[in-house]
């Protein structure tokens, strides 16, 4: 299983259909953390993650989305918490930062997107969830 969290709860309704699109194959969970947990208390992260993989061995991955819109955090400031959290978790952790007023736009047709896209779309499709997890 993939884990996703989001730091919207009510992002994590259209994050987990855009998931279900992109890797139908794929078992996805999404869940969330509360806003600025992700990035501001990594040890809060690390704690809530570890105790999800000791429930579910079936976990395999861990994406987290980090909310970039109307916040004032870096590109260098998120990657710094997802080493952080990568770190102190046994199972392999991203973080991605996203936008997430584009969550319903994406869920709601991904053809237009892989049209438009292109070979952009391919390589998120093929890299973002690889098909050997």
């Amino acid at each position: 299983m993939i884990l996703i969290y989001t730091e919207d709860e009510k992002g994590r309704n259209p994050t987990e259909i855009l998931a279900k699109k992109i890797a139908p194959n794929k078992k996805i969970k999404v869940e969330w953390l509360s806003q600025g947990n992700l990035v501001v208390n990594t040890r809060k992260v690390v704690a809530k993650i570890n105790q999800k993989i000791s429930g579910n061995p079936d976990i395999v991955k861990i994406i987290v989305c980090v909310d970039t819109e109307c916040t004032q955090r870096t590109e260098k400031e998120i990657n710094n918490a997802g080493k952080q959290v990568a770190s102190n978790v046994l199972k392999p952790v991203k973080y991605c930062p996203v936008v997430h007023a584009l969550e319903s736009w994406l869920t709601s047709d991904p053809k237009p997107i892989e049209k438009n896209l292109g070979e952009n779309f391919l390589y998120l499709k093929q890299n973002a969830i690889p098909s050997n997890i």
